[in-house]
């Protein structure tokens, strides 16, 4: 109720999906604290469900809004850390329960990484660089996944919701799950949706149908809403996906009132949060089957962050960056200053005909 009286969330959500979130956060804390060997301390397990309720009840709040119901979280409960820095006051937002069933800084968890150049870029200069934020919507990603909850990754253009979801998916056990991607756009229609279901479900038994050699598959579907739309403002292509989340299959068009039975998939999605055209919300009906968070703009640090390992990583040779510091400082801070001024001097426009090229990050 605070939430809803009291916030403005990103987008509503129904109870039922919020709590089913909350829940499979939970129950996946559990098995891995329970894996460990360690005994339940309640202080341990009021923990774990703290971490369940902010990033499930509070995942689509922004400033303010995170501000008041982290003041909210920290009335109810003295397990949060006193917040001793001088500097930015801390949040409920800011913590994770670590190995030991501690609560730690999102930071801390983000120096314990090692940046490896063999392993974060290509052949073709494309790098991954990790910030606090990546890390947490990672983690959440695997308690949601690991407890067969479909993901929902909400932002702006440019957040990095794609690259996120595909570093995620890079690191599946590929001997047991199959990825498979599709990418929305206006023109995509239900045909086309119903086609790659119909192409990658195989025959198992009866009317149940899978992935191929009975392995699981992540699916991502990038621009969720961004499919075709009809004269009455629906997506057809949406409404199949959500018969198959709601009814765990979809009608075959070849046999009049035959379900086929989908199983072992588990659906990964993004979606922009500023669209400037007229692209229809995803409706309540489809938002409840996901456990939903929210990757905001990077921060100025973060974009500096971002620029200076990118940079690092391309022109490093045998181990060494030829690049002199100062230099190499300069050239980050122009990179972000520009893409700042143009950002500002661009904006998208609501007119039809006026829109252009939507300067990013990663371009």
């Amino acid at each position: 109720q605070f939430v809803k009286n009291s916030c403005s969330p990103l987008m509503t959500v129904c109870e039922t999906g919020i709590v089913q979130t909350c829940l499979a956060l939970l129950t996946t804390l559990l098995n891995n604290y329970a894996e460990n060997g360690e005994a339940f301390v309640e202080m341990y397990v009021e923990r774990l469900f703290l971490f369940a309720v902010v990033w499930s009840f509070g995942s689509l709040l922004q400033e303010p809004d995170r501000t008041h119901f982290s003041d909210f979280i920290k009335s109810l409960t003295k397990c949060f850390p006193d917040d001793d820095s001088s500097s930015e006051p801390l949040t409920v937002f800011d913590f994770y329960v670590d190995e030991s069933g501690e609560f730690d800084q999102w930071q801390m968890k983000l120096q314990d990484w090692n940046y490896s150049y063999s392993e974060a870029g290509d052949m073709l200069g494309e790098v991954y660089v990790e910030t606090p934020t990546t890390i947490r919507v990672s983690m959440l990603m695997d308690l949601a996944c690991a407890a067969k909850r479909h993901v929902l990754l909400v932002g702006p253009a440019g957040a990095g919701k794609t690259a996120a979801i595909n570093q995620f998916l890079s690191k599946l056990d590929h001997e047991h799950n199959i990825v498979r991607r599709l990418a929305f756009c206006p023109s995509t229609s239900v045909q086309t949706v119903y086609d790659f279901f119909d192409a990658n479900m195989y025959h198992r038994q009866g009317f149940t149908y899978g992935p191929r050699n009975d392995k699981s598959m992540q699916l991502f579907i990038d621009d969720l809403n961004l499919c075709e739309t009809d004269a009455l403002c629906n997506q057809q292509a949406n409404k199949l996906v959500c018969q198959v989340l709601d009814h765990g299959g979809f009608y075959s068009m070849k046999r009049t009132g035959q379900l086929k039975e989908v199983t072992d998939i588990t659906l990964m999605a993004g979606v922009r949060t500023v669209i400037h055209v007229n692209v229809p919300q995803l409706p309540d009906y489809l938002r409840r089957h996901f456990a939903i968070f929210y990757l905001p703009e990077p921060s100025t640090n973060s974009m500096e962050t971002i620029a200076s390992s990118v940079l690092e990583a391309c022109m490093t040779q045998d181990g060494t960056c030829p690049l002199p510091i100062d230099l190499h400082d300069h050239i980050v801070s122009a990179s972000c200053n520009l893409l700042t001024l143009v950002q500002q001097n661009l904006q998208p426009c609501e007119l039809p005909g006026r829109g252009h090229y939507c300067f990013l990050l990663k371009t």
